[in-house]
Order: C-alpha cells, then structure tokens, then sequence
C-alpha cells in the first residue's frame, strides 16, 4: 500500500472519504482519550458555519501537525513538520486555488508551513517546491500516515501512543462510518459511555444510534 504524502498524492482519499476518515479518527480518539488535549485527532463539525467549512486536524503535541478545511468545492490541507528545514519553502503556496487563497493566512494554523495540497475534485494538486529524492523531507508521509482507511493502522497507532488494546473489527465498523450505538462503544471501550461522549460527537457531527 503506498502510503499518502506529497510525492503520493494519488494515494489521498478522495475529499469525502478523506472528511469521514478524518471524522472517524476524531471519533476514535475520543472514544480511547477522554482528555482532549491529549488527542491526536479532532473535527469540527461547524469550524466555519458562515462559509461551511468544517475542520479535520491532527497534532502530536511536539509541534508538528496538519490542518483539512473541507467546504463546497473540495478541501485544503497544510501540515508542518517543526524538524524539517523545508518551512515555507518558495513555491509551497503556488497554485492555490481562489476558493482557498484566505487559509493561507489564517492564524489558526500558524506562521509555518511544510507541506501543503489540495483537491477541488479533480484529483490532489501540490505547489511548485521541489522536494529532495530521498527521505521525507516535508515531513508529509510521517504526519498523513493515518489517512488511509485501513484499521490495522489506526489499531496500531491505539496500541503505540494510547497503551489500548481495541478490537480490529470495532475500528473497522467506525472507519467505514457506521453510527455509534451502545453496542459499538462497548466493543472499543467497555468503560466509556454515550452520554459521556455526547458534547464530542456532536461537535464531530458523528451519527448515533
């Protein structure tokens, strides 16, 4: 499986499977992470209400994480590696499209970037930097490496970062966007409740059943 970056931009889900993934990882790190700074995944489901932008981002908590604004016509997404010497590099922003052209200085994301692409439905586009041959050296590949819909990765990444052991077929169910139901939550997490995750569902816009 080629692993999604900026030198694998084919290999990025289409915009709405990359929103319900994005979504689905918000929804499994609050399931396993009650504390939410100590997540790596969240959505906002309302980011923007006036313009519909809804927000996907990931941070580690070191400095290094990515934003997704999805909205009508496609989405943006901008990361930005803090060990990578590659920040705002010349032609990094080339070639943004209109519709996203007021994210570039939305403060929201910071002063630095280090990768950036989009996708207005015509497949993933990226700016004009070159990249170097070898290595990651916008730091894309390590930070996107959970934007595939493969529960195997994120069952790993649970088992890495969490110290939790959750069950493959549960991961897949929410992956692949089934409602949460009580039954459900029980498979990922027997300690957790609907009621206790009802504030983060809802700013994830996550169905419950």
């Amino acid at each position: 499986m080629l692993h999604p970056s900026t030198r694998n931009l084919d290999a990025l889900p289409d915009p709405a499977t990359l929103e319900r993934l994005c979504r689905a990882l918000a929804v499994l790190d609050a399931v396993v992470c009650p504390e939410w700074e100590l997540r790596y995944h969240s959505f906002n489901q309302a980011w923007d209400a006036a313009l519909g932008q809804r927000l996907g981002s990931w941070r580690n908590g070191s400095g290094d994480e990515w934003f997704a604004v999805f909205q009508d016509g496609g989405v943006f997404l901008r990361g930005f590696a803090h060990e990578k010497r590659s920040r705002n590099a010349p032609g990094l922003f080339d070639g943004v499209p209109e519709l996203f052209q007021p994210l570039l200085s939305e403060p929201a994301f910071g002063d630095d970037t280090t990768f950036c692409c989009w996708n207005t439905g015509s497949g993933w586009k990226r700016g004009t930097t070159e990249l170097a041959v070898a290595g990651d050296p916008d730091g894309s590949a390590e930070l996107l490496a959970l934007l595939v819909d493969d529960p195997v990765a994120w069952k790993s990444f649970a088992m890495d970062y969490h110290e939790r052991e959750v069950p493959l077929a549960a991961i897949g169910r929410v992956l692949s966007g089934e409602p949460l139901t009580a039954e459900l939550l029980a498979a990922l997490d027997p300690e957790s409740t609907l009621a206790a995750l009802a504030a983060d569902l809802e700013e994830i816009g996550w169905p419950v059943a």
